[in-house]
């Protein structure tokens, strides 16, 4: 070989070996270089910081780092145990930064929200200056491009605090994420991809309670582009909001469920969120009302003094998602039977206790957009041991005032547990019975109209001590218990209509005040709409016993005479049938001895003498009273002897009254029957 090229083959070879061993240096010094600079502007910014591991594979592309601890005088900044970021080289020579897949475990995170509207993440305050114009102008015409294929967390806490009143502070803990597709950042962040997240939990920290529980959240299919999200699916597993206190009941939160999925989701321009389906199955719902009424899940709610001090941005934010609202259009939403909802009010005593189970509902096309559109609505449920409701109808949820138009029935409902309510609502305490009804629920524009008929079997109530029982009784005419029995059929039901309206959203519309008022009123309106076909003349006063509550027809007698006519006959005949039908009243016959009688009776005795030109009647003899009171019993027995043996009706339900002298002189000779 020629000496000059082997001289020069040396040469090269000496270069390259140079170039080699520069470069590998330059290899060895960078990690070290990049861990330092990295610190030193930690530092510079308030931290404390410590890399423990930072390496570069420059073969595969691949930065590891390892035990990465920074902390600002107020402890936030951020943790990595180990992370891994794998860059693909090649795609550099055209502006884009591939990253093959990005790696972290035990990674923590701190951002805050700070009271000048500022935000700082991993301890580090963000400038929110504007761009100046020489930056602007010594930026690259093509922009750089980054694409995320993959990324891989294990172990990941978030949390995030908001120190403008009201004060939250919140941590978010992801046992593992998996994101497979794209994530590109051009002029715009664009996703498209699957997303699975593995044990997500928030936690209140400064309640030191659970928000929210999910096992799984699955998003397939899911694209970002701009303002627009879409996904096939997004599925949530086994979830909890919401976490309640272990004393108040075997549940431990508000609302669980075992599936959640959202089909076909879209959300474009932030203005318009549409989503074909929502299916909910395994779903328990627990509303645990406190002694002091106040309810569970309210614990979680903002109060008015903490929201009365929201920044000026966040106020111009909620105006002006008021002007332009979020539309709403999903197509069905469905909640499996499989599901249940419980009702614990320790607010009545004694304590109400409601157990829907093998709850399903469905409603369909819910559109925001068509407030006025109505959509059909489908419910089932049972209630305790044997307890079925059924409601069916359609609803206008987006009007501004309530509207739905509903039917519906209960049956086999057992009241016992209801107890509370009626010691609240009735102040009487519930001893046994069963509820069946049908409802007819109108409320149009707010105005609340609906009409439930009932009946009641078997239903007995003790009256408890206080003003409520007596005002009831006093708005029915006689105590509540006398008036249910008056209504009670020979299977021992009792049938009301209770018609309930209202303004709902009126400030003095009061439930608890509707029930009570609406109750009294439809059962002395039962009683008498019920009565009236068998002679029933009034109810007389608004306080009076049975003896004198109710009066009937009376059984109308000539002077003296005690035989029963075809008409008393009539009348007696409507008095056996009724009766018959309510086998707890009981009928008062309470006959009358008038002057008319004494001078049919013994009309050779003057027994009228004039006074001022009056009538006077003379003193009556012992004898005469004797017989009048024969004859008047005669009558009542007459008539009693006839609603027996006629009517087979016993002879307990019939009483008897002592006579009494009418002095009134045109008093009409009769027999009064009263309840």
């Amino acid at each position: 070989m020629n000496e000059k090229v082997v001289r020069m083959l040396r040469w090269s070879a000496g270069i390259a070996g140079g170039f080699i061993i520069v470069l590998a240096i330059l290899a060895a010094l960078l990690p070290p270089g990049l861990r330092f600079g990295l610190s030193y502007w930690l530092e510079q910014h308030g931290h404390e910081a410590e890399i423990r591991e930072l390496r570069i594979d420059w073969f595969d592309g691949i930065l590891h780092i390892g035990g990465m601890q920074t902390r600002n005088a107020d402890g936030e900044g951020l943790t990595i145990g180990r992370g891994l970021v794998q860059i693909a080289w090649s795609p550099l020579t055209d502006k884009r930064v591939e990253i093959v897949r990005l790696e972290l475990n035990d990674t923590a995170l701190d951002i805050r929200q700070h009271k000048n509207g500022k935000l700082s993440i991993a301890g580090i305050t963000l400038s929110d200056e504007a761009e100046s114009e020489s930056d602007a102008q010594a930026a690259p015409e093509t922009p750089w491009a980054v694409d995320l294929q993959k990324i891989t967390l294990v172990g990941t806490q978030v949390c995030v605090q908001h120190t403008t009143p009201p004060v939250q502070h919140a941590c978010l803990n992801v046992d593992a994420l998996n994101w497979a597709g794209h994530l590109r950042l051009e002029q715009e962040i664009s996703l498209l991809g699957d997303l699975g997240i593995y044990k997500l939990e928030l936690d209140d920290v400064a309640k030191k309670e659970s928000l929210a529980q999910v096992e799984k959240i699955y998003l397939k299919d899911f694209q970002l582009n701009e303002n627009n999200i879409q996904s096939a699916a997004v599925q949530l597993d086994n979830g909890r909001l919401l976490s309640l206190a272990p004393a108040e009941n075997k549940q431990s939160h508000v609302l669980q469920w075992k599936q959640l999925a959202l089909n076909e989701l879209v959300y474009r321009d932030a203005q318009q969120l549409d989503i074909a389906s929502i299916e909910v199955s395994g779903m328990h719902a627990t509303l645990i009302r406190n002694a002091d009424g106040a309810w569970s899940y309210q614990k979680w709610q903002v109060s008015e003094d903490e929201s009365a001090t929201e920044t000026k941005a966040a106020q111009e934010t909620k105006a002006r998602n008021i002007e332009e609202p979020l539309q709403i259009k999903i197509g069905a939403l469905v909640i499996q039977k499989d599901s249940r909802i419980r009702v614990i009010d320790h607010s009545v005593k004694p304590v109400l206790d409601l157990d829907l189970h093998s709850v399903a509902l469905t409603v369909k096309a819910l559109d925001s957009a068509s407030p006025k559109q109505p959509s059909p609505l489908n419910v089932t449920a049972g209630l305790g041991k044997f307890g079925k409701i059924k409601l069916d109808g359609v609803i206008q949820p987006f009007m501004e005032k309530p509207t739905m138009q509903l039917t519906g029935n209960l049956k086999g409902i057992d009241l016992v547990p209801l107890a509370g309510l009626a010691a609240q609502y009735l102040g009487y305490q519930v001893k046994q019975g069963q509820l069946s009804a049908d409802a007819k629920i109108n409320i149009n524009s707010g105005q609340l109209d609906t009409s439930t008929d009932m009946v009641l079997s078997k239903f007995r109530l003790q009256a408890l001590e206080g003003k409520q029982a007596e005002e009831l009784s006093a708005s029915i005419g006689l105590p509540l218990n006398s008036a249910l029995n008056l209504l009670r059929d020979k299977d021992d039901g009792i049938r009301l209509t209770l018609p309930v309206t209202g303004d709902v959203a009126s400030p003095d519309f009061d439930l608890n005040d509707v029930i009570g008022k609406v109750t009294g009123k439809a059962i002395k309106t039962a009683v008498i709409n019920f009565y009236t076909p068998f002679g029933l003349v009034a109810l007389v006063g608004k306080a009076f016993d049975l003896a004198t509550a109710l009066n009937f027809e009376p059984l109308v007698f000539e002077p003296g005479k005690a035989k029963l006519t075809g008409e008393h006959l009539s009348g007696l005949d409507k008095l056996a049938g009724l009766l018959q039908s309510r086998p707890h009243v009981e009928l008062v016959l309470c006959g009358h001895y008038t002057q008319s009688d004494r001078r049919d009776l013994f009309p050779w005795n003057e027994i009228v003498e004039l006074k001022d030109n009056k009538k006077q009647y003379l003193p009556m003899t012992d004898r005469e009273a004797g017989e009048l009171v024969k004859l008047v019993n005669r009558r009542a027995e007459a008539a009693k002897g006839y609603l027996m043996e006629n009517g087979k009706i016993s002879a307990e339900k019939i009483i008897l009254c002592n006579p009494e002298l009418d002095i009134e002189d045109e008093a009409v000779s009769e027999v009064k029957i009263t309840i």
